[in-house]
């Protein structure tokens, strides 16, 4: 069995029951333990909260108390899935960083999204007076499998448009593995949520988590969430930086779209303008109506390509777009944090 402390969303509750204590046991009857049942309701209130969950001081209370948090959100319906899948993959994607090759693949193929080990070499740059730029690819994943991991990611991020495709299989660096892993685990989770899910919960256990949610809904939308700047592409910080230094006047039309659209799908207010680009209140309400309007109307930033044809990015990053990039970013760096 794949390492069930760091994966338990990769066995059944039934299965995993049936090996440890050799009956199959239901959510409900695991709520009866009052260790696992406080468990659960830590782990959920870590997932709706983004917060680290205390450790279970064993394996089984730790897959136990997954399962049980799992009915606990199922039973709760959609928006409760959905902080609890994000949790539980964002906590898995840091011990998904940490494990070498042989076992990336192992992971990959207990998701159901067998990764292989078959290295391509692709034309990427070409560099003034150095030639042709090649990029080693080492992993691949049949197109089949690759889709379902991709088929519920908004936007560009996934699209095939943007994958290097040869004779079936999707080719990709370790990097994109893994948040292709990340996008299979959040599917797994909520799928164990809906499998989970159960009617006979303790009705005290259903209407505290309900609560937590509420509780943690109510605190995101309150206020708005900062944006972190360690995980904003170089093209954006480059953009920023022109920004502050000359003005938004002194941008590009170019640069001036890149910007807009890409602030249209993040948390920020005129007081993030004027202090990070140096506008003015006037200029930062026209830029921030601007790039609300872009978000109403469905504009979306350059592709990373596109951006580079149109002279206004010269880096080498991994994302399909600006916006792709940085929630890769900030993805990465909340697994390494905690």
């Amino acid at each position: 069995m794949v390492k069930a402390r760091s994966y338990p969303f990769l066995v059944s509750l039934q299965d995993y029951t049936h090996r440890a204590v050799g009956v199959g046991l239901s959510p409900s009857e695991l709520a009866r333990d009052p260790y696992i049942l406080e468990l659960a309701l830590s782990r959920l209130r870590a997932d709706f909260e983004g917060s680290k969950p205390p450790a279970a001081s064993t394996v089984d209370d730790e897959v136990l108390s997954f399962h049980l948090a799992a009915a606990i959100a199922g039973t709760l319906g959609p928006p409760a899935v959905k902080a609890f899948a994000e949790g539980e993959a964002s906590r898995a994607l840091k011990a998904l960083k940490l494990e070498g090759e042989d076992g990336l693949i192992e992971v990959s193929r207990a998701l159901g999204m067998p990764l292989e080990k078959r290295p391509v070499g692709i034309p990427w740059l070409v560099e003034k007076g150095r030639g042709v730029r090649r990029r080693v690819l080492p992993y691949r994943v049949h197109v089949s499998h690759y889709l379902k991991a991709v088929a519920y990611v908004d936007g560009a991020e996934g699209s095939l448009t943007n994958a290097f495709l040869l004779d079936g299989w999707v080719y990709m660096d370790r990097s994109l593995a893994e948040d292709l892993l990340y996008n299979a685990i959040l599917l797994a989770a909520a799928r164990r949520a809906a499998e989970n899910a159960a009617e006979d919960l303790p009705a005290h256990a259903l209407s505290r988590a309900k609560a937590m949610l509420e509780n943690a809904l109510a605190k995101r939308s309150g206020r708005l969430a900062p944006v972190d700047e360690g995980s904003l592409p170089p093209c954006i910080q480059a953009i920023i930086g022109k920004a502050s230094s000359l003005g938004l006047r002194g941008l590009g039309d170019e640069e001036g779209y890149m910007l807009a659209t890409f602030l249209a799908y993040l948390d920020v207010d005129v007081e993030w303008i004027t202090s990070k680009l140096g506008a003015g209140e006037q200029e930062a309400s026209a830029l921030l109506s601007l790039a609300r309007a872009a978000r109403a109307r469905g504009y979306r930033p350059y592709t990373c390509r596109a951006a580079r044809e149109a002279g206004v990015c010269r880096w080498d990053c991994r994302g399909p777009t600006p916006l792709s990039e940085y929630h890769r970013r900030l993805r990465r760096a909340r697994g390494n944090s905690g």
